[in-house]
């Protein structure tokens, strides 16, 4: 809620009264706090410091906003397990109306739609998102970072191109891309980085995923290991201090994809964006986007329609290097060009 707004009354049923100033209210409004209410033209909140209710008089773009939040509010458990259960992976072949099978609840659909443009509000697990703080080992850590310096020849990210990220470099291991990433042909991953994809894919394969599009627990082992090195000192503000919001090749990648930051923090984005932009730490709160912060040591994982259905972006913070590996199995061995 923008600060001087000039609709803000004080709700009649406040303590406070309707004499109380309306700008004395609006600094201590929070923004996370405005929810719905049933109202007609009305959008309900409340004060931080004291409690009292609040309203705002909405515009009709504000109380479509409610609505839609008010939907997304009810997207439960059993709704995110009949999306990703019915979900067609015709991926951009098929119109949005058509994206899930006949078998799925029309009622979930209509949330799960409302859930995605309101991602702020709605847990990200539902969407097939896990975090795991932690999941590294420091000597874990120690061995990739040792690993990561003998590595001489590094990939600068925009190399050859018109907007070149001197500062941000890559290494690809495991499968061979072409010009296009397309997986061509498979090689071995370096001991130190198969044991570890080893380990998170065991880990991850015991454990329970709901909202998952597929099996997990029969996804093949990680071929590839994708390592992102963000050069130390660098301004949180750079575009080239960022991944932007893209898909992981969806039809040449199993569903489940993992995430090691080895160190440095940096914060992973979701969103329902159309096309690949960069990202900006301003992005991060838009109601449409879903942060989730990602500590050193921790792991993340994509399943899901947090793979399948919502871009995710990648943003450093802070100035010390950051380190993260992508581990990701092919979803059908590389086929030699005719």
């Amino acid at each position: 809620m923008a600060a001087g707004d000039p609709s803000l009354l004080c709700h009649p049923t406040s303590p406070a009264g309707p004499g109380v100033p309306r700008e004395a209210d609006q600094r201590s409004l929070s923004h996370e706090a405005v929810t719905p209410t049933g109202t007609a033209g009305i959008i309900g909140c409340r004060h931080v410091s004291t409690g009292h209710s609040l309203c705002v008089l909405a515009t009709p773009k504000k109380r479509q906003w409610g609505a839609v939040c008010a939907t997304a509010d009810d997207f439960n458990n059993a709704d995110a397990a009949n999306v990703a259960a019915t979900y067609r992976f015709d991926f951009g072949r098929i119109s949005r109306d058509r994206q899930f099978s006949g078998a799925a609840d029309s009622g979930a659909k209509h949330r799960y739609e409302a859930a995605r443009q309101c991602l702020s509000h709605c847990p990200s697990e539902r969407f097939g998102f896990q975090l795991f703080p932690n999941f590294v080992t420091p000597a874990e850590a120690l061995e990739v970072l040792s690993f990561c310096e003998s590595v001489s020849q590094w990939e600068r990210r925009g190399e050859n191109t018109s907007n070149p990220m001197p500062d941000t470099a890559r290494l690809n291991l495991g499968v061979t891309l072409d010009r296009s990433y397309r997986p061509r042909a498979l090689t071995d991953l370096p001991p130190v980085l198969r044991l570890l994809g080893d380990r998170a894919l065991e880990f991850c394969k015991a454990r329970a995923w709901p909202f998952a599009c597929t099996a997990i627990a029969s996804q093949r082992p990680f071929d590839q290991a994708y390592i992102q090195r963000y050069r130390a000192g660098q301004s949180t503000d750079a575009c080239g201090q960022t991944l932007g919001f893209h898909f992981d090749a969806r039809s040449d990648f199993a569903e489940l994809i993992v995430g090691l930051s080895i160190c440095g923090r940096g914060k992973l984005l979701l969103s329902m964006t159309q096309g690949a932009q960069e990202c900006t730490p301003q992005q991060a709160t838009r109601h449409n986007v879903k942060g989730v912060p990602l500590p050193a040591l921790s792991m993340y994982c994509l399943s899901g329609m947090s793979r399948y259905d919502l871009r995710h972006a990648v943003l450093q913070e802070g100035k010390h290097e950051r380190i993260s590996i992508t581990f990701r199995s092919l979803a059908r061995s590389p086929q030699p060009k005719p």
